[in-house]
């Protein structure tokens, strides 16, 4: 009976850290702020669309993407701090308004967390059931 217990308490706490990880997404700038293409990221009307503590892909002019929260928005660059997987990583990193070629806002994906949200609950149901050695009906 130890066992089980320990085994459903696995499963819910796997299947719970699923649940909470919402679903994000990346939105192109031009769509968000309903601008043509390509943007002049040099333009002072554009750098005071930058928000702070926001999460922004950034792909730079030699083609890398960097994941930049925003701390500061300068006259001519962006400063912030690098994520990657997850993590912040240490130090301020400047990205200059010149080098940048595409920038995407980091937004939550509300139909596909609901969607995660619904299936984590419904396996939830199945596993218990299945532990507790229950027939299933779907």
């Amino acid at each position: 009976m130890k066992g089980l217990r320990f085994k459903m308490f696995s499963y819910l706490i796997v299947i719970g850290s699923v649940l909470f990880t919402s679903c994000v997404t990346y939105k192109d700038f031009s769509k968000t702020h309903k601008m043509a293409k390509p943007i002049d990221y040099m333009g002072l009307e554009v750098q005071k669309l930058f928000e702070i503590d926001k999460v922004y892909r950034i792909q730079l002019d030699d083609n890398r993407l960097i994941d930049l929260r925003v701390k500061e928005v300068r006259e001519d660059r962006l400063m912030g701090v690098q994520k990657k997987k997850g993590t912040e990583l240490q130090g301020m990193l400047e990205i200059p308004f010149d080098r940048i070629l595409l920038v995407e806002k980091k937004t939550i994906n509300p139909i596909g967390t609901v969607i995660l949200a619904i299936g984590s609950f419904y396996l939830v149901t199945i596993l218990i059931e299945l532990i507790r050695g229950d027939s299933i009906q779907v």
